[in-house]
């Protein structure tokens, strides 16, 4: 049971069981390559939740895990879960609705002919055409600088 505890604890702290072998270094030597290796960190908050989850269920079936402190029994611990579960599944919704409220700002700026990059561009053309290219109006204008953003 301990070591099913510290198996789960490695994984919520993104360690390896294992560590891997760095080659050595020989002075004067070629360069070893370097190790490729596949990451093991199960970061997420999703799997964070989940090893969370599985080490409650090994405390919980470990007939000596009596703690003296309140948060820390199994009880309390399974609220926690329960609380942590809430929140993320809080912000996953708040997610969706924040990257559609971009999308939605991306079109407004960005789209060409009436986004504000086009329309801000035309405004200076049609303030040049009316007061002159020396008047204070189109300096107060042409001042300004409405940029493409990368990737849209």
């Amino acid at each position: 049971t301990v070591d099913d505890a510290k198996s789960i604890n490695k994984k919520i702290r993104g360690k390896r069981s294992k560590a891997v072998i760095q080659p050595v270094i020989v002075e004067g030597g070629p360069a070893p390559a370097p190790v490729r290796t596949i990451s093991v960190s199960q970061q997420s908050f999703d799997k964070l939740i989940d090893h969370f989850s599985q080490l409650i269920q090994t405390v919980s079936a470990e007939p000596l895990y009596m703690p003296n402190e309140a948060n820390l029994t199994v009880a309390a611990l399974k609220a926690l879960l329960l609380d942590l579960k809430a929140k993320n599944t809080g912000v996953m919704h708040t997610y969706i609705a924040t990257s559609n409220a971009r999308i939605a700002r991306d079109r407004a700026m960005y789209a060409h002919d009436t986004g504000m990059v086009d329309t801000s561009a035309s405004v200076k053309t049609y303030v040049k055409s009316v007061f002159g290219s020396s008047s204070p109006e189109y300096k107060q204008l042409s001042a300004l600088r409405f940029t493409y953003r990368s990737g849209v």
